[in-house]
């Protein structure tokens, strides 16, 4: 949970003398108050069917300062109370939950250069609604997007959704005051303004857009929290369409000067005397399969039919089974990646690296030939560095996108 104490952390580990009492005194009753709101909040999210006495102490606050802000919250119709089932000792108590009419929050997934998708999750992330839109090949990307969030409109309106927030998760970095993005694997979206195209659809303002990387690392920071209080410091890296990467330092995400940290799929490998590539067009899930279906087309191996059949799921299947050229293609793309993460461990030092990617079972073999390698390679040296693959099969963008647009849902209420 989110503490007062985490607010002023920053001041406290900054200044010791007299400039720190006018900084605390910016610290006003109003911010008090919206610290304790979103705690509230994100108590009743974490677990249904709580009293009063139960949030307060789960969050250090009197019962009374929490009584002054459930009652402004019912009022609004965002929280309901209710007298619970049973009590063996005096009257039943009182118990709070989330409005079920308090609305759905839209996340779309502008990742792909061939398909978009979108989700509508309630307040307690349960998922509610998966659409996916593959893209019309013969128009151009910002047609393709009208007609997605066409589609996306046209159900909220006939299904009468109240929207509380908009999250997109896209494929570069998101420059707000200018609303503009700037990638490489789709070009086209750098010529949109995003936030602006969605206003008009949507009508609303707390609208969230960020690289899929960072919303990825944050996610992951969140749902390790609880369980390992010390990682403070996590690398997060994605294996997909791109190669990208995400740095959370102190508990923070890292972005850099220019909010391009973290664009691992573009540093330079060598292949040979004066021969680069950038590591994205060596390792790439689009550079796996497009060699790899080649090879196999050559091979004359019937079981493949067309090149769009041809993705990690077949791939993986054929090393399963024991191709030979299959297994050393992978077991190259994951020595290249092994002398990668072997300079990011030596470089920031992480406590743990996070694995994610658009196949689960990919990035599980590639956790486990990264251990393997990068283990050989540090020559038993007290390393501590754990990889991990992620938890969440839906993509950890995606929920640390619905996340960071709840949090700022609650901070405007």
């Amino acid at each position: 949970m989110f503490r007062l104490v985490d607010a002023l952390s920053a001041i406290l580990a900054s200044s010791i003398d007299e400039r720190m009492n006018r900084m605390l005194e910016q610290i006003t009753v109003r911010d008090v108050r919206n610290i304790n709101k979103y705690n509230i909040i994100r108590s009743l999210m974490a677990q249904k069917d709580l009293s009063m006495n139960e949030i307060a102490l789960r969050n250090n606050i009197s019962v009374m300062t929490v009584k002054n802000i459930v009652d402004d919250l019912v009022k609004r119709n965002i929280l309901f109370e209710q007298k619970a089932g049973m009590s063996f000792v005096g009257r039943k108590p009182y118990i709070l939950n989330i409005s079920s009419t308090v609305g759905q929050f839209l996340v779309i997934d502008l990742t792909s250069k061939v398909q978009m998708y979108y989700y509508l999750y309630n307040i307690y992330r349960e998922k509610n609604r998966k659409v996916l839109y593959r893209c019309n090949h013969k128009k151009s990307y910002a047609e393709n997007l009208e007609i997605f969030l066409g589609m996306v409109k046209k159900e909220i309106e006939e299904k009468q959704i109240k929207l509380l927030g908009i999250g997109v998760s896209i494929p570069g970095a998101y420059f707000a005051e200018e609303d503009r993005i700037y990638n490489e694997l789709i070009p086209e979206l750098n010529e949109i303004s995003l936030k602006e195209l969605l206003q008009k659809y949507f009508d609303l303002e707390n609208i969230i857009i960020d690289l899929d990387v960072k919303l990825a690392a944050f996610a992951e920071m969140i749902s390790m929290e609880p369980d390992v209080k010390e990682i403070r410091n996590l690398y997060y890296l994605f294996l997909g369409e791109g190669i990208g990467s995400a740095m959370v330092i102190n508990g923070q995400i890292y972005s850099g000067t220019n909010s391009l940290a973290g664009e691992i799929g573009h540093i330079l490998v060598c292949c040979g005397h004066d021969d680069y590539r950038n590591l994205e067009s060596m390792i790439s899930a689009t550079t796996i399969q497009n060699e790899l279906y080649r090879e196999v087309k050559k091979r004359g191996i019937t079981t493949v039919k067309g090149e769009e059949e041809f993705g990690l799921d077949k791939i993986l299947e054929l090393y399963d089974a024991g191709d030979e050229i299959i297994a050393n293609y992978l077991e190259n793309v994951f020595n290249i990646l092994a002398k990668v993460v072997y300079n990011i461990i030596r470089l920031l030092d992480p406590s743990c690296i996070i694995i994610g990617g658009i196949n689960r079972e990919f990035c599980e073999l590639a956790a486990s030939k990264l251990e393997e390698k990068i283990g050989k390679m540090f020559e038993n040296k007290l390393i501590l560095c754990e990889i991990y693959v992620s938890k969440y099969e839906e993509g950890s963008a995606i929920i640390g996108c619905f996340e960071q647009v709840v949090n700022q849902w609650i901070i405007n209420i």
